[in-house]
């Protein structure tokens, strides 16, 4: 009997969570019937707007910028957005999460945006983006695009129900990850395209264009790492450790420069995490999305980016900074002490861990990172001729300007 009283109940409850589902999804299609009728006006307002608007040409921006083009007039000519042309970054949704809170794959899409508007010198009128759109995305396209309105999560779903009167039919360029290294596109697809962005955001910041000084300065720059939940220190996640051997090695190896000591910004604009790198020779830093800063950074500039334990031959940011015109080396960590190591303490071969999900990326995002400053050494006496044949080329060019 209890049974049949309980099975009464449950379809009783049933009955009324149907019913109130129906009068709810009712509602609901009423509440978006009246909400799409009060933007009927403003949508016509659009497709009148964009009606008269030319409907430029796009390709794959595999022809860069148009070289004979004044950096000037290519910035004037960024700053016209084209109406009812959109943007848009294709399936954010079913991305991996660090798409939301990593710049460095959010310029997986930035940079292919940027490259598509400086070929067609046609910048959108709107970048749909649907997901979490960090400060250094906005920063980049508020320098480059400052006309392109950014249409961000919520208001990027919702102007869909505008979207045939916003972006038209043939004016919504879909964007997709080019993947972590680059794809086969790569972040930037042509030459041309990294100087020129290099000096329009020096340009845009009111920065002259980044130059490597006559005394050469020494960089170590270290990682932000936010404060761990349940204590006020810096959580084992990249950090260099043994820095006393790394800048001995350093000094030794340029006793004529200063070895200045930083902290990648945890946010702030392009313009306050860049300005730092004029008059900078040598960086010296971990693998991370700091790096993503160094497609700004001085021609003839080197960076040495050191790779976790078992990251070693992971390409990286040479794919984005390839066409930068820096000196980009990477360096491997040696292996960490086993206590860092977790579940993954038998494992002593880099190259093992290299072919195990979980233990390279356990090394990439619990571990520190150990210098061989022997190898460290090594390289700046291989590499250091080069950067101070570059600070001498710039203060003769300097000088003959002065003369001229």
């Amino acid at each position: 009997f209890g049974r049949v009283v309980l099975a009464t109940v449950t379809l009783a409850v049933a009955v009324a969570l149907a019913c109130n589902a129906v009068g709810l999804t009712a509602a609901l299609r009423a509440g978006a019937h009246a909400a799409r009728s009060s933007d009927e006006g403003e949508c016509a307002k659009l497709s009148a707007a964009v009606a008269a608007a030319p409907v430029p040409a796009f390709s794959d921006g595999s022809t860069g910028p148009p070289p004979d083009i004044s950096n000037a007039d290519l910035a004037a000519a960024l700053a016209r957005p084209r109406p009812g042309h959109c943007y848009f970054a294709a399936n954010q949704s079913t991305l991996p999460p660090y798409y939301r809170s990593n710049i460095y794959h959010q310029s997986e899409f930035v940079w292919p945006m940027v490259e598509t508007a400086m070929e067609s010198l046609a910048p959108p009128s709107h970048v749909l983006w649907t997901s979490r759109m960090m400060e250094w995305s906005a920063s980049i396209f508020s320098l480059l695009l400052p006309n392109t309105t950014l249409v961000a999560p919520r208001a990027a779903i919702e102007s869909m129900r505008c979207r045939e009167e916003l972006c038209p039919n043939g004016r919504r360029v879909p964007f997709r990850a080019v993947g972590p290294t680059g794809g086969k596109r790569g972040y930037f697809a042509h030459a041309l395209t990294a100087p020129r962005v290099r000096s329009l955001v020096m340009r845009a910041c009111g920065l002259p264009e980044p130059r490597v000084v006559e005394q050469l300065v020494l960089v170590h720059l270290e990682r932000h790492v936010a404060p761990s939940r349940n204590t006020s220190t810096r959580s084992g996640r990249r950090q260099m450790m043994d820095r006393d051997e790394v800048h001995a090695a350093m000094r030794a190896a340029a006793p004529d420069a200063e070895l200045v000591i930083r902290t990648s910004p945890a946010g702030g604009s392009v313009c306050e995490q860049v300005r730092w790198l004029h008059g900078v020779g040598v960086v010296l830093t971990p693998h991370g999305s700091q790096l993503n800063n160094f497609v700004f950074a001085p021609p003839g500039l080197l960076l040495l980016e050191v790779l976790p334990w078992g990251l070693m031959g992971y390409p990286g940011h040479r794919a984005m900074l390839r066409y930068s015109g820096i000196r980009h080396v990477q360096l491997g960590s040696m292996r960490p002490p086993q206590h860092e190591s977790g579940p993954f303490s038998n494992v002593s071969a880099e190259r093992d861990c290299t072919a195990r999900s979980g233990c390279l990326g356990w090394h990439r995002d619990r571990a520190n990172i150990y210098v061989n400053a022997s190898e460290l050494a090594e390289v700046l006496r291989r590499e250091l001729p080069a950067v101070r044949a570059a600070a001498r080329a710039a203060m003769q060019a300097r000088t003959a300007g002065a003369a001229a």
